[in-house]
């Protein structure tokens, strides 16, 4: 799956939902008095605050978790490149016939990775 695709699902999903809430605001209104929700802002102005906040706090865990994910990503590619890098230039210690040949398959492992995983 690509991820423009993935990006205009998710876009048409997102213009549902809000179209579904903006309707069904709408249709509360049209049930409701102005009046009667005036009376009900006291009550359901903490609970909204509350609400608000607690996705806030969970919006917040999902940004440090994502970074800690991310961080976590890089310091594995960082590795493995030193790795590759390592063993390119010990190779220097083998045989000609031999040094090339494990430079050749690190240089084949790099495209593999850069070709493949990469995208």
């Amino acid at each position: 799956m690509h991820l423009s695709t993935t990006i205009f699902g998710a876009t048409i999903f997102i213009a549902v939902l809000v179209c579904l809430s903006l309707l069904g605001q709408r249709y509360i209104w049209r049930i409701l008095k102005l009046e009667d929700l005036k009376e009900q802002h006291d009550v359901t102005d903490p609970l909204l605050q509350v609400v608000g906040m607690m996705f806030a706090i969970l919006l917040g865990f999902m940004v440090g978790d994502a970074m800690n994910r991310f961080a976590t990503a890089r310091q594995i590619v960082q590795q493995e490149a030193s790795s590759i890098g390592d063993v390119y230039r010990l190779a220097g210690g083998f045989s000609p016939a031999d040094r090339e040949w494990l430079r050749s398959v690190c240089l084949l492992y790099v495209d593999d990775v850069v070709a493949d995983d990469w995208p």
